[in-house]
C-alpha cells in the first residue's frame, strides 16, 4: 500500500471533512486492495484506491463527494 486510506480530517481552506476507507467486497465484506499503474504517470504514476466515507465541501462551491472513489499516492510537479 502506498498511502493510508484510513484516514479523517479537516482541512480549513477548502475542504470542510474529509474521511476515506478502504473499498470493501459488498457481498462478504471483506476489504479489497485495488491499485492503478500509470507509467507515463497523468497524474501519479502508482495509486491505492479506496472510497471516500465522508467528503463535503462548502466554502464557495458546495459539493458532497462521500462514498465516491478516492486515490492515494506519491505525486511530484515541476515548474519549468
Amino acid at each position: 500500500m502506498i498511502g493510508d486510506l484510513r484516514g479523517a480530517g479537516s482541512l480549513q481552506s477548502t475542504l470542510e471533512v474529509f474521511e476515506s476507507e478502504v473499498i470493501k467486497n459488498p457481498v462478504t465484506g471483506a476489504e479489497v486492495h485495488p491499485g492503478i499503474l500509470l507509467p507515463e504517470g497523468i497524474v501519479v504514476k502508482r495509486a491505492d484506491l479506496g472510497r471516500s466515507k465522508v467528503f463535503r465541501v462548502s466554502r464557495g462551491v458546495e459539493m458532497d463527494h462521500s462514498g465516491q472513489y478516492t486515490a492515494v499516492g506519491p505525486f511530484e510537479y515541476l515548474y519549468p
